[in-house]
């Protein structure tokens, strides 16, 4: 696990450069809650832009946009309105209310696979204390529904959601996009915001209770699970799963001996053998192989890996699950989801909304589709990205400073005048101007030293910075210099686009 001491250096920098910070901090910061300034809503479009471009543009897949708001029946058909629930207890003293696996579980006790029963004896049995008053007292559990609910319309009696996933809008738009496009396999994406009202969020920045998805539902045949094409090309890459096989061995383990964790090393095994080992289908195989490619691509893979969930952990919806878990300084956490889905959503819909949301096939049977859906989180997977990109001062940095892949970078390039006389601002504007109309993203600052420009530069993740200087004015040449090594070279300005965006 990284160390605590490098996500508070995160969060520092983060609220110093308004990475990140808390939503209407003028008055009381509500939990779980937080805005993104001009850096961290950069990265965070380049990692959607990223998805985007390994999830829909790579198999000509399709995108759409859906509802904020959905009706109680929606949700009563996915199954939100019974089981999207957190048990809760309250403290008998303050009248403190805290999410009760969480707060055993900082105790020491391990919530997983036990009842009510059993949660509320040790509760009644502990003498665990109150995080706000320090007494010892609590009542039963019961469960807490996680949406925010408000009422559409003046009239009471009309009760909508804040949807806690983006997936139901794309499964209530997927009968007429069927018809207009007409066959499957059909794959329908969607990236946007999603709502969870969180009992007593914590870990900052992780736990939200607004935050943004990328998801994809991919509709085929049951009978014909027929994978996209890219699956041939991938089949043979390799990616850590933790099986049950591993877990089970470890639980074991733990039985033995006196220690309470025992290190876990997941085992590599290409697409191809996932499927071959009956651990998933190839069309939930490939979206392994590609929700890998994404996490490889931002920095993070060396520190992961998929654990493959047992049926008594999966969601209600689930015919099979793997969550991709990443090492950070709050230990493990999980940044997705990939399912099988099966057709628990359509045919729910379909029984609730007494319409047929069967579809006839061209060899005449009527089915009603499977569905396999990886969901990715954004706002987790930036924090992974800030923490395994977070470097300390070294011999070459008198600072701290992300070393961003760069394709996340938030510009493309920094501009500096060297200073800001003899017409070096104006030139530099002037090559601002220029790197724009081709294209680039561009971080222009002329304010204090150079070096403390270039270190401003690096704490935000900036890989490439050109520098303007007095050989600028007579040759049109500048400086470029690299984040990492901040080894600088001289090229001509129609040279910069090639260098930053190779």
């Amino acid at each position: 696990m990284a160390s605590p001491e490098i996500r508070e250096r995160v969060t520092q920098i983060a609220l110093r450069r308004g990475i990140f910070f808390p939503a209407a901090e003028l008055y009381s910061p509500i939990a779980g809650v937080y805005d993104l300034g001009p850096v961290g809503k950069a990265v965070k479009e380049r990692i959607i832009k990223l998805w985007r471009s390994i999830f829909i543009e790579r198999n000509g897949f399709l995108e759409l946009e859906t509802s904020f708001i959905l009706s109680e029946p929606v949700l009563k058909a996915s199954g939100h309105l019974d089981h999207f629930t957190d048990p809760i207890t309250t403290c008998r003293f303050c009248g403190s209310k805290f999410r009760a696996d969480h707060l055993l579980e900082d105790q020491g006790f391990n919530t997983a696979g036990k009842t009510v029963d059993e949660i509320n004896s040790f509760l009644k049995q502990s003498n665990i204390k109150c995080p706000v008053c320090g007494k010892n007292g609590f009542t039963d559990i019961s469960f807490f529904n996680l949406m925010f609910k408000t009422n559409i319309g003046p009239a009471e009696g009309n009760p909508g959601y804040l949807r806690p996933e983006t997936a139901q809008g794309i499964y209530l738009a997927f009968p007429r996009l069927f018809r207009v496009y007409g066959k499957l396999p059909l794959a329908l994406g969607q990236v946007g915001k999603s709502f969870r009202n969180e009992i007593s969020p914590r870990q900052g920045f992780l736990r939200l209770r607004e935050f943004t998805q990328m998801e994809l539902e991919y509709f085929f045949d049951p009978a014909n699970p027929e994978p996209p094409k890219g699956f041939e090309k991938l089949k043979d890459k390799k990616i850590p799963i933790l099986t049950h096989e591993i877990q089970l061995k470890a639980r074991e383990l733990e039985g033995k001996t006196k220690e309470s964790k025992i290190e876990l090393k997941p085992e590599f095994l290409s697409l191809q053998e996932i499927v071959d080992r009956g651990m998933a289908n190839k069309i939930m195989a490939y979206f392994l192989g590609l929700t890998y490619e994404l996490y490889e691509r931002c920095g993070i893979a060396d520190k992961l890996w998929f654990r493959h969930l047992f049926n008594d952990e999966i969601p209600h919806y689930s015919g099979g699950n793997f969550d991709p878990e990443v090492e950070t300084s709050y230990g493990r956490i999980e940044l997705a989801g990939i399912a099988y889905r099966t057709d628990y959503d359509l045919k729910s819909h379909s029984q609730l909304s007494g319409k047929d949301l069967s579809i006839t096939l061209p060899d005449g049977r009527k089915i009603i589709p499977h569905v396999v859906e990886p969901s990715l989180g954004v706002e987790r997977l930036l924090w992974a990205i800030l923490e395994h990109s977070y470097r300390p001062k070294d011999e070459i940095h008198d600072w701290e400073w992300f070393d961003l892949p760069p394709e996340l970078s938030p510009y493309d390039v920094a501009v500096f005048p060297l200073m800001k006389k003899d017409g070096l601002a104006e030139k530099a504007q002037e090559i601002t101007s220029y790197l724009r109309q081709q294209g680039l993203t561009v971080l222009y600052d002329e304010s204090g030293s150079i070096g403390k420009r270039y270190a401003r530069a690096d704490e935000i993740g900036m890989k490439w910075a050109v520098t303007i200087d007095y050989d600028t004015l007579k040759d049109n040449t500048v400086t470029l210099r690299d984040r990492n090594t901040t080894k600088q070279i001289r090229i001509r300005i129609d040279e910069i686009k090639e260098k930053v965006k190779r």
